[in-house]
């Protein structure tokens, strides 16, 4: 396997903007790891989820979205924002995220149509800057697996895999 910084090499990151998840994967596994102080991990972990309907009878009706921390702006794409076709596939509630009063640590898995919500972890990781995010994630179709750290606001290491 090749190690890429996605970042730095301008031909990958123009080839990965060109494809804007039309010729990615067709679902795509990410593994999200976020830790720091426990009251401003809940203030992340209650930011990023929504109601699932309109009528959020129940604590678990709330559940994780990329829209509820970066919602898209007009004319914007769920690709130009996040970095993937759409929202989350699955329905990940505060529980699955492995949130719980006074924890330090949330490592969920997210799965999306068809690429790693990359623009959506580089803006996350600002917004956030005393947290400590992991991010891996698996493109199974393309043999490809990305890694991206981010502390103190700022992605501080980011890595592609591709098939030599």
């Amino acid at each position: 396997m090749n190690m890429i910084k996605i970042a730095e090499n301008k031909g990958l990151r123009q080839t990965y903007e060109d494809m804007k998840g039309e010729l990615m994967a067709n679902k795509c596994y990410t593994l999200l790891s976020i830790s720091g102080h426990p009251d401003t991990l809940a203030d992340f972990c209650f930011a990023t989820i929504s109601p699932v309907s309109h009528d959020p009878a129940t604590f678990e009706s709330f559940c994780f979205s990329f829209a509820a921390l970066v919602p898209l702006q007009s004319g914007e794409t769920p690709y130009d924002a996040w970095g993937c076709r759409n929202d989350v596939i699955d329905h990940i509630t505060l529980h699955e995220m492995g949130w719980h009063p006074g924890c330090s640590t949330v490592t969920f898995l997210v799965e999306t149509n068809n690429a790693p919500p990359i623009y959506w972890f580089y803006k996350v990781v600002a917004m956030y800057p005393s947290l400590e995010f992991d991010f891996s994630a698996s493109m199974f179709m393309l043999d490809s697996y990305y890694y991206a750290h981010g502390s103190e606001g700022k992605i501080t290491a980011e890595k592609m895999e591709q098939p030599s």
